[in-house]
């Protein structure tokens, strides 16, 4: 039985009235919608319109104010004018169907001179002396640029590699473009920004973006990073969240930069004993997860996710069966063998429940986040040794990388190796999204989506219990199929989370004077005001307090779950057994209709989150999404012990491995201790 956490269920859905039951926002856009739409309908009526036109008219006229005054009703609290935004981007402008598209540096090359090539025939239509010298230097250079490369495009447009396959293979076997020797921290970039860093000194095109190399010291604003990330996507490599990565050599682990100046890491968490712990145990794992939540400063955002993956059968094969040696042994080795091949059916083996922290900071350059990345691994992994002994593992880029291709290719688990060559990369100056990108997206439907032939569904938080259950994650996750379940802890600033409070209670207060006014005024005791009223007001006082007195913290957190299936039956059948077993702890999910490419976005363990669902959470109550559950014992060439009673996965371990290789085996009579 996992220990539960208070939450501030009320607190975070209360919003105060203004005028009679609506908000503030509610009544100034009501009022807004109400005089254009009183005076056009009393028009109407005076010029003898009919009563249903009349009507419609109204009707029309009062939606988009009616959109903007309850619109955060049904866009999980976004506002309406930026749902509306995303909705016109990724619903309207954006296909539907993006197939996997990629261009060479030959290609960029090509298009750029005929840009510069139209604007010389621009220019010469003017008949100006200066444009006619300008477009011959031009034409000199291009000649010139022509004599250098050996190949380039034969065709009037981007070619264009719609199966995976071929651009593979030709990043494969085309190794002719220079190296570029001086820079190789930064091998990967935006696919245009990429070709031009390889031959800066080639090109004029790449001298105009040599400020994104990683000597740069010029920060994009807020908004630049904003308007970049609300790029219209139109393929497959244009979807995936992301804008360059860094090599490993340099950085101690992969950093993946998501957007403009803000950089990720990531880590592998290792599990340890949780649902199987006494309470006391349970509440001593918990009170070190607050630890750790209140390490971080509000210049980081953070994610923990736990990734229910595939595992390569051929690996994990190798890993718990015995060889044949072609000795007499080996008909043991086939009984046992056998065995585990049974017991293999009765657990989910062939899925593995990975668990990472990614951590994102906001800085001027890579150099800058290295040195806050290097601050707060000292301090985390410290923490993260007092629960599981063993603390965190920096994942490196390659591990970053396969585990997206393993996501956006389910059932290709394993492959990775074979395509991966960073001086294939270099040389070839294409971009690592083409090698992790599926052939095909398909936005079509608004409540799931396709990845190939994968469908997939988002759901996120949307209610919380009053008191939530610390096993939560471990529920919903537990499906048997693929899952990905992300959780972002926002922490905010102690004087504004102080401020927004006190400005709750304030509200709530007033409330709740007039609650009492009107049960006063029809004879009623003023004590019986709503359940609702009573317990946003409890819960703002001692959220209150723990932020004044306690050592208590304000988060926002936000939790996203995408569900796999091979069919759509399957999809609604797995989607229902999340939901079920959220609703068991009395968490609500619900799917992210109309939102599943920001949702899915989200949930990738790249802390970048792309849909505003939050819920307000102290410290303490924030501690109960928390990751750990059970500590899987598999040990390559071990040996088959029986089945872990949680999991029903299998013990693989090998004692040969440990300092003391004795062991006692217990059991009751006929369990099978003589096997």
């Amino acid at each position: 039985m996992a220990v539960h956490r208070k939450t501030q269920k009320s607190l975070g859905s209360y919003d105060a009235k203004f005028l009679g039951p609506f908000t503030m926002r509610q009544s100034i856009c009501l009022g807004i919608g109400m005089v254009p739409s009183v005076l056009i309908g009393y028009t109407e009526y005076k010029s003898g319109f009919d009563l249903g036109i009349i009507f419609l008219t109204v009707v029309i006229i009062m939606a988009i104010p009616l959109f903007f005054a309850f619109g955060e009703k049904i866009t999980y609290g976004m506002k309406p004018e930026d749902f509306a935004k995303q909705y016109y981007i990724y619903r309207i402008q954006a296909p539907k169907i993006r197939m996997y598209k990629t261009n060479t540096y030959d290609d960029i090359m090509w298009a750029q001179k005929q840009k510069e090539a139209a604007k010389q025939q621009t220019s010469g239509k003017n008949g100006t002396k200066a444009s006619k010298k300008k477009g011959a230097e031009q034409d000199e250079e291009d000649q010139g640029k022509k004599n250098t490369k050996k190949s380039g495009p034969t065709k009037g447009r981007f070619r264009i590699y719609e199966q995976k396959e071929q651009i593979i293979s030709r990043f494969r076997i085309r190794e002719n473009h220079e190296r570029n020797a001086e820079n190789a921290f930064l091998f990967c970039i935006p696919l245009q920004m990429t070709h031009a860093y390889l031959i800066r000194k080639q090109s004029a095109y790449a001298e105009r973006n040599i400020h994104m190399v990683l000597s740069s010291n010029k920060k994009k604003t807020a908004k630049q990073s904003v308007q970049s990330s609300m790029k219209v996507p139109k393929s497959v490599q244009d979807t995936i969240p992301y804008v360059r990565v860094y090599d490993d050599a340099n950085t101690n682990g992969g950093v993946i930069e998501v957007l403009n100046g803000v950089f990720t890491k990531s880590y592998l968490i290792c599990d340890t004993n949780y649902s199987d712990a006494g309470a006391l145990r349970q509440d001593e794992i918990l009170k070190e997860f607050e630890k750790i939540l209140a390490t971080f400063s509000t210049n980081f955002s953070y994610q923990i996710t736990i990734n229910k993956r595939n595992v390569d059968p051929e690996e994990f094969n190798r890993r718990v069966l015995l060889s044949l040696n072609e000795d007499e042994y080996d008909t043991l080795r086939i009984a046992h063998n056998d065995l585990v091949m049974e017991k293999m059916q009765e657990g989910n083996n062939n899925l593995s429940a990975d668990k990472y922290l990614t951590i994102a900071v906001n800085e001027e350059n890579v150099e800058a986040a290295l040195r806050q990345f290097a601050i707060i691994e000292r301090d985390i992994t410290m923490k993260f040794k007092k629960i599981n002994q063993i603390g965190i593992k920096v994942l490196s880029l390659h591990d970053r990388l396969e585990i997206l291709h393993d996501i956006y290719n389910m059932g290709s688990e394993g492959s990775f190796n074979s395509i991966y060559d960073i001086e294939a990369i270099r040389k070839q100056g294409i971009s690592t999204k083409d090698l992790i990108g599926p052939s095909c997206f398909d936005f079509k439907k608004g409540n799931y989506f396709k990845i190939d032939n994968k469908y997939v569904r988002v759901l996120f938080m949307k209610a919380l219990p009053s008191s939530l259950n610390s096993d939560f994650l471990e529920a919903i996750t537990s499906a048997s199929t693929n899952v990905i379940a992300s959780v972002y802890y926002d922490l905010q600033p102690q004087d504004k989370a102080v401020s927004f409070v006190s400005g709750q209670l304030t509200n709530i207060g007033g409330d709740v004077v007039k609650a009492q006014a009107r049960l006063t005024k029809s004879g009623a005791m003023p004590d019986n005001i709503s359940s609702k009223l009573s317990s946003a007001q409890k819960d703002a006082r001692e959220f209150l307090a723990d932020l004044t007195n306690g050592d208590q913290l304000m988060f926002h957190i936000t939790v996203v779950v995408a569900v796999f299936a091979d069919n759509k039956d399957d999809l609604e059948m797995y989607t229902d057994q999340v939901i079920t077993r959220a609703k068991e702890r009395s968490v609500g999910l619900s799917i992210l209709n109309e939102q599943q490419e920001q949702g899915f976005n989200s949930v990738l363990p790249l802390a970048y989150n792309q849909i505003s669902a939050p819920r307000i959470m102290t410290t303490t109550s924030a501690s109960a999404i928390q990751p750990f559950s059970t500590q899987e014992l598999q040990i390559k060439n071990g040996f088959y012990y029986g089945l872990n009673q949680l999991s029903k996965n299998l013990i693989v371990y090998n004692r040969t491995y440990s300092n003391n290789q004795n062991g006692v085996i217990l059991g009751s009579p006929g369990a099978g201790k003589s096997f």
